[in-house]
């Protein structure tokens, strides 16, 4: 082989990889508008994945008459969306109390604590005054504290 063959061959190699990375490049800024909105929607499924595990663990201890009820909104979902029931039937995990709380009160917006401890109760949770409030102390860029005369209310800090 000659000299003179393999720099014309390296030459046509180096136009040829130019010209191919010029039509990937140019692809990829066709499709990179649809490939950050797919990622923007993947972004927002885990997010609601996650509401959906952390509302189903919250609810797992609920009576069984209202529970079953809730069972049926979920299995018609299910019908339609098998990630959802997927999600949903297992909640048997155990959150700690202050993913409870917070699971709570971003539906609520603003709760006194006897109101909170209530709705504790009514969902199946055994837990007393002291360990809502070590709660609520210990995670101090989660909740809002207000007090009002007497009484003590709490929310979500990003609410």
């Amino acid at each position: 082989m000659r000299i003179g063959d393999v720099t014309k061959g390296l030459d046509l190699s180096y136009r040829d990889a130019f010209e191919r990375l010029t039509a990937i490049r140019n692809e990829q800024n066709t499709i990179r508008s649809q490939h950050r909105r797919f990622l923007d929607l993947d972004a927002d499924a885990k997010r609601y994945e996650e509401r959906i595990r952390r509302i189903g663990a919250t609810l797992r201890n609920l009576r069984k008459e209202t529970l079953s009820e809730h069972d049926a909104v979920l299995l018609e979902l299910g019908k339609n969306y098998d990630n959802a029931i997927a999600i949903a039937a297992t909640p048997e995990e155990n959150l700690p109390l202050w993913e409870v709380i917070a699971t709570i009160l971003a539906e609520t917006q603003e709760l006194q604590v006897i109101e909170l401890e209530r709705i504790l109760e009514y969902l199946g949770f055994k837990t007393t005054r002291s360990a809502v409030e070590s709660s609520l102390k210990t995670h101090p860029n989660e909740f809002r504290i207000r007090m009002s005369g007497r009484n003590k209310f709490v929310s979500l800090k990003g609410a």
